[in-house]
């Protein structure tokens, strides 16, 4: 088994009294941006601390910003392990998630979390990402269209411009997960989007879908959303126990399952419990 870790590096990151000044506090947080390369779960918080400015710095951010370095030393075992994998079983697990208006400004938190898994349920994690979305987001439903857009397009990354198929020599299918059920019957049905601006990406969606890009979508429960720990600065017990156990085990609420193609049947779909 491979792991990255980086137990001593935390152990060297300490934390700050409540009157640092604003330049400390952007020292400290650069310091503890390094982690965030092995540790997902730490994402949040890191990239939260990353939107603070000098005229929005208050004693608060020193609190989170000194939570998130506990948190980190007493989970500093933590990281990203690497097991073998069945090849014949390969695919893409993509989780995605949106925290609706949950930053100081009212900006929605974007998380994402691509994994490689087997039939056996073992995981390795390739990519991962936490950021502010950059566009105004009106409802819970927007963000949530962005984070599966956002998550998509590394996904097909992963899978065309590295290579991933042609290293493996085997086609790799890509399931989407999300923790929306609006944003699940946007992409696997024929509901529609009131708002406008967000037509053009629930079309790629769905478009992706319909091609099989998208080999399967997925509903399951916040608490089973393995990116719900990149949107929001807590401890995520999905994404605790991936991190631990180098599986993923969450179950899933409800498939899209493709019907396989009958005579005179034109591949039909049907919803899956």
């Amino acid at each position: 088994m491979l792991s990255l870790g980086q137990e001593r590096y935390v152990e060297a990151a300490t934390m700050l009294p409540l009157d640092t000044s604003f330049e400390t506090f952007v020292s400290a947080r650069a310091t503890l941006a390094w982690v965030a390369h092995s540790r997902p779960d730490l994402c949040c918080a890191i990239n939260r601390a990353a939107q603070v400015t000098s005229t929005s710095f208050f004693k608060r951010h020193i609190q989170e910003f000194n939570k998130a370095v506990k948190y980190a030393k007493a989970t500093k075992e933590l990281g990203l392990s690497y097991s073998h994998l069945d090849k014949d079983s390969l695919h893409l697990r993509l989780y995605a998630d949106a925290s609706f208006a949950s930053n100081d400004d009212c900006s929605s938190q974007l998380g994402y979390i691509a994994l490689l898994c087997d039939d056996r349920d073992g995981c390795h994690v390739l990519a991962y990402s936490s950021k502010k979305a950059r566009r105004v987001v009106c409802s819970i439903m927007a963000g949530e269209v962005y984070a599966v857009a956002y998550a998509f397009d590394t996904a097909f990354i992963l899978k065309h411009k590295h290579d991933l198929k042609r290293s493996y020599r085997q086609h790799l299918p890509l399931v989407m997960l999300t923790d929306s059920k609006q944003m699940f019957d946007v992409i696997t049905r024929a509901s529609h989007t009131t708002e406008k601006r967000l037509m053009i990406d629930v079309a790629a969606a769905r478009e992706a879908y319909n091609r099989n890009e998208m080999s399967n979508v997925g509903l399951v429960k916040s608490d089973h959303n393995v990116a719900d720990g990149l949107t929001k600065p807590r401890l995520c017990s999905a994404l605790d126990a991936a991190l631990r156990t180098g599986k993923d085990v969450n179950p899933v609420e409800q498939w899209m399952i493709r019907m396989p193609p009958t005579p005179g049947r034109s591949g039909a779909e049907e919803p899956g419990v």
